[in-house]
This record gives C-alpha cells, sequence and structure tokens, in this order.
C-alpha cells in the first residue's frame, strides 16, 4: 500500500508540472481557451498569451522581439499592462486583451440597427453601424437593409454606404446586409501567417469560408453605383466590408477619410480570469493579389470634408457618363 501511494505521488510529481504546463497552450490551439488546472502565475499567464500569439498571430518572425519579463507582477491586470505594448508592437495594434464582466458587457457597445433612406433623385444611404455577434440581433440587423432594398429596388439609382462611424463586429452580418450589391464568388481571401489562404465565397444562399457558413436569403443583385462612406472610426470588419467593396463592384468609390487601419481578421481567445485575447490572426488579400497591411489605413479615392455631397455627385456622374 505504502508502496503504491509512494508511486502515486510520484507520478503526481512528475506529470502534474507536465500538465499544468502543456493542458492550457494545448486548449488555447483547439479550442481558443486556456484550461488551467491550478491558477497560473502572472509569469505563467504572460507566457501563454505569448505562445498563442506566436502561434497563430501575424507577424514578421525575424522583427518579432523577446519579451522581457518583470522579476514580479502584483496582479493579472499588472501584466496584461505591461505586456500589451510588446503584443501591439509584434502583433498589431488590432490585438488587445480585454476584460469582460459579463455577456450583456462583451456586446453593449454594438446595439445599433442600419439607417435607410432614400432621396428625391433615388440615391439610397444605408448607413451601417459596428454590430456583435449577438445572435438575437442579427436578422433584424439584415432584414432593416434587405427590406428597404426590396421595397425601392425598381427607383435606386445609387446607394451612399456609410461606414463612417462602424468601428467593426460581426463580418457575415455586413457582408449580409449588402449581398445584393455584391457578385458571386470569391470576394477575399483571408491569409494567415504561414501564407495559407482561405477563400470567402458569397452565393445566393450563403457566405462561406473555413468550415464556417453563414445562411442568407435570395435576393435579386442589383448593379448600380456604389459610394462608400469612411473615416478613421471606420476599422477591422467595417474596413473588409469597405475593401470587399470596392475590389468587387465595377462602380465603386471610397470617399472621405482615411481609416483606422485595423485590417485584419482578429481570432478570440479566452484566457484566465475572464480576460479575452482579440488576436490579429490573418491578413486580406483581394482578387487583384494584393496582400493588405493589417495596420495600414485604407485611404479614399477622394478625400473630402463633406462625403455625402461628394458621394452624391459621383454617383450622378456615373448614371450620366454614357448619356
Amino acid at each position: 500500500m505504502k508502496r503504491r501511494l509512494k508511486w502515486i505521488v510520484l507520478l503526481t510529481v512528475i506529470i502534474l508540472p507536465i500538465l499544468t504546463y502543456w493542458v492550457p497552450r494545448i486548449s488555447l490551439d483547439i479550442m481558443n481557451e486556456a484550461i488551467y488546472i491550478i491558477p497560473p502565475s502572472k509569469h505563467k499567464f504572460i507566457s501563454d498569451i505569448i505562445y498563442i500569439s506566436k502561434r497563430k498571430g501575424i507577424h514578421e518572425e525575424e522583427k518579432t522581439n523577446e519579451y522581457v519579463y518583470k522579476e514580479k507582477y502584483d496582479s493579472y491586470s499588472e501584466a496584461i499592462s505591461d505586456l500589451s505594448p510588446f503584443l501591439i508592437a509584434n502583433y498589431g495594434k488590432h490585438t488587445e486583451i480585454i476584460k469582460y464582466e459579463s455577456e450583456d458587457e462583451k456586446y453593449s457597445k454594438f446595439v445599433s440597427l442600419p439607417i435607410v433612406s432614400i432621396d428625391r433623385d433615388k440615391v439610397a444611404t444605408i448607413t451601417l453601424p459596428g454590430f456583435s455577434e449577438k445572435t438575437s440581433e442579427e436578422e433584424k440587423y439584415v432584414t432593416t437593409v434587405q427590406n428597404f432594398i426590396e421595397l425601392n429596388k425598381e427607383d435606386i439609382k445609387g446607394v451612399i454606404v456609410d461606414l463612417s462611424t462602424n468601428n467593426g463586429g460581426n463580418l457575415d452580418v455586413l457582408i449580409a446586409s449588402l449581398a445584393q450589391f455584391l457578385p458571386n464568388g470569391a470576394l477575399f481571401n483571408f491569409v494567415d501567417n504561414e501564407n495559407n489562404r482561405f477563400p470567402v465565397r458569397l452565393s445566393d444562399s450563403e457566405i462561406v469560408y473555413d468550415d464556417h457558413n453563414y445562411p442568407i436569403s435570395s435576393q435579386e443583385k442589383l448593379n448600380i453605383p456604389v459610394a462608400v462612406l469612411g473615416s478613421n472610426t471606420t476599422a477591422s470588419s467595417a474596413e473588409i466590408l469597405l475593401l470587399t467593396i470596392i475590389s468587387n463592384i465595377k462602380q465603386s468609390i471610397f470617399i472621405g477619410k482615411s481609416t483606422g487601419g485595423y485590417l485584419s481578421g482578429r481570432e478570440g481567445f479566452k484566457l484566465y480570469d475572464d480576460y479575452y485575447l482579440g488576436l490579429s490572426t490573418r491578413t486580406i488579400e483581394t482578387n487583384d493579389g494584393v496582400n493588405h497591411n493589417a495596420d495600414e489605413p485604407l485611404t479614399p479615392a477622394i478625400e473630402s470634408q463633406d462625403s455625402y455631397k461628394d458621394a452624391k455627385q459621383w454617383i450622378d456622374k456615373m448614371n450620366n457618363k454614357d448619356q
């Protein structure tokens, strides 16, 4: 009995450190969540974040610096404050660590629905705010736009898509809202840090990439001029949508001011103590083969202080150029 107990203790002493070290890293890799057998030390907490950032984050290997650990951290919050500049410098400004107290707080900044209108010149304006992954509101967001287009499709001569206050969120919802203006087929590629490409494809019934598919309702395609408004608030998935429009719709233009420069696919990882790592894991490659710098803002074709007025003038020019 004593001998068996001795072996159990010995195996525990040998195996527990191995499990404590590797289980969080394997679970981050497979499940996007760090699972800890015991609460991690502050140094272990940081090392696991750096591990998954190196594994999946966008970075240039030869330019990645080594993080210099402090001798002691008094809290996880202090550890994150010290680590954050390192993450931004090496994995881009779209990478951040946030603590959410609740699901409601997590999604609280993404609550608005689209604002739609059409003026007497038959120019439609679709203002798309940022939107979260709160599924109960997804259908309402998309159908707000689709129902408006369906009601006015015989009259619309051009569309102004206003992304100037959109700081990102759920890319599927944004693409689905404007699917009637986008061609079916490959819209762009996500590219990971090993140069693997993951096409994002649109059809009459769904948006597909990786093993993910997002169902959409079939709508008649409209071939009309589309002007996109942006600003330095336009970020993340809103920048991806903007780039998708101007690279896939022949009669399209970006008007306004340069975007925020958060042009990447970001993946979420649940860390210890309700912290979340938002990590830039994929760049965006348009169909012309250009792989866009994740931290570089998109610049408008027409820089404007009155982007709505300039968009109206551009749409009028497009509609009258062959007359």
